[in-house]
C-alpha cells in the first residue's frame, strides 16, 4: 500500500464518532493535506481547507411531484372539456383532480425485460411468487413477454 493510502487509514481510524458531516469533510481534508505532503501541520492544512471552494451541490436524482405522464392527462381532460359548454374553474378543477390519478400511471418501458416479466410473474401467478408448477410457468412467460412486448 502507498504511503499516503497507509497515512489516511490510520487518520481515518483515528477519526472520533459523532462528528457532522461536515466536521468529517473539514478533518478528511486536513488529513489529506498533512498525508499529502501539501501541508506541514494541522494548522497549515487547516488553513489551506479553509481557504478551497465549497463543493458544488450535485443535481437532485428525485423526480418533482408532476402530474406524471403529460399525454395520459390531456387523453383524459380533452374528452370532458368539450362535452361542457360553459367551463368554470370548479368544473376544471373537478376534472384535473379525475385525471392526474389517470396520468401518474406510467406507460414507460420498463428498465429490463426480465424485470418485468418477474413482475408479470408475480402479479399473475397462483401463488403471487416466482414459484409456480412447470406447466403454469410456461403459460406465465408466454403471457408476460406478449405483455412487455405490447409496451414497447
Amino acid at each position: 500500500m502507498s504511503q499516503y493510502q497507509e497515512c489516511m487509514t490510520k487518520a481515518m481510524k483515528a477519526m472520533p464518532k459523532g462528528l457532522s458531516r461536515q466536521e468529517r469533510g473539514n478533518l478528511f481534508c486536513i488529513e489529506a493535506k498533512i498525508c499529502s505532503g501539501k501541508a506541514k501541520n494541522k494548522e497549515e492544512a487547516a488553513t489551506i481547507c479553509a481557504n478551497r471552494p465549497a463543493p458544488t451541490p450535485k443535481a437532485s436524482k428525485k423526480k418533482s411531484a408532476g402530474v406524471g405522464n403529460i399525454n395520459a392527462l390531456v387523453s383524459c381532460l380533452l374528452p370532458k372539456i368539450n362535452q361542457v359548454e360553459d367551463l368554470d374553474s370548479e368544473t376544471l378543477k373537478g376534472f384535473l383532480v379525475d385525471c392526474v390519478s389517470v396520468s401518474a400511471v406510467k406507460d414507460e418501458k420498463p428498465k429490463s425485460k426480465e424485470k418485468f416479466i418477474k413482475k408479470c410473474f408475480k402479479e399473475n401467478s397462483s401463488t403471487g411468487t416466482l414459484e409456480v408448477p412447470m406447466q403454469e410457468a410456461a403459460k406465465l412467460r408466454k403471457l408476460c413477454v406478449a405483455k412487455y412486448k405490447e409496451m414497447q
